[in-house]
C-alpha cells in the first residue's frame, strides 16, 4: 500500500512539472491593472509581464514598472520575463531575446520610454529612424535604472 501512495504521489507530481508553462497570459488591455503602479493598462505597445518560479504572473503597463519590480522581487524569484512588441500591438515576447530602442518620442505610460521588438531589422529600422541605437535586455534595464 505504502509504494502504491508513493508511487501516485510521483505521478502527480510528474503531472504538475508537466502542466506548468513558459507562455505568457494575455493583458487584457484596459482591464488589466499594473502590478507595480497600479494604472490601467491601456496602451498594448508597452505592457509587459513577468512569471515567478511559483507560476504566478504579474503584469505591468510599462517596461519601467516591470525593472523596478523585478528589482524589488516581492513575491520571489522571477522565471520568466515577456514584453509587448512594439510592432504587434498586445503581443508579448520573451524580454530577454528582444531588442530594446528608447526614443523620448515614444511617450510610454511610465516614460520608460522604451519600445521592444522580436525582429532585429524591426529594432534596427526604428533606431534609425528616432536617431537611437537597438539594446539588448540587459543595457535596455540598465537604463531605466540610471
Amino acid at each position: 500500500m505504502r509504494s502504491l501512495m508513493y508511487l501516485l504521489a510521483l505521478i502527480f507530481a510528474g503531472f504538475m512539472v508537466s502542466c506548468s508553462s513558459d507562455q505568457a497570459e494575455p493583458i487584457n488591455l484596459n482591464k488589466d491593472m499594473c502590478d507595480y503602479c497600479r494604472m490601467n493598462i491601456s496602451d498594448g505597445r508597452f505592457g509587459a509581464e513577468v512569471m515567478t518560479e511559483k507560476g504566478r504572473y504579474y503584469k505591468f503597463d510599462d517596461m519601467k514598472c516591470l525593472v523596478h519590480y523585478s528589482e524589488e522581487k516581492p513575491n520571489g524569484p522571477i522565471k520568466y520575463y515577456f514584453i509587448h512588441d512594439f510592432t504587434k500591438n498586445n503581443k508579448l515576447i520573451d524580454a530577454t531575446t528582444a531588442h530594446f530602442v528608447w526614443s523620448k518620442e515614444f511617450k510610454s505610460p511610465m516614460r520608460g520610454n522604451i519600445a521592444a521588438f522580436a525582429d532585429k531589422a524591426e529594432a534596427d529600422a526604428v533606431a534609425k529612424e528616432q536617431g537611437s541605437q537597438v539594446e539588448n535586455w540587459e543595457n535596455a534595464k540598465k537604463r531605466i535604472l540610471e
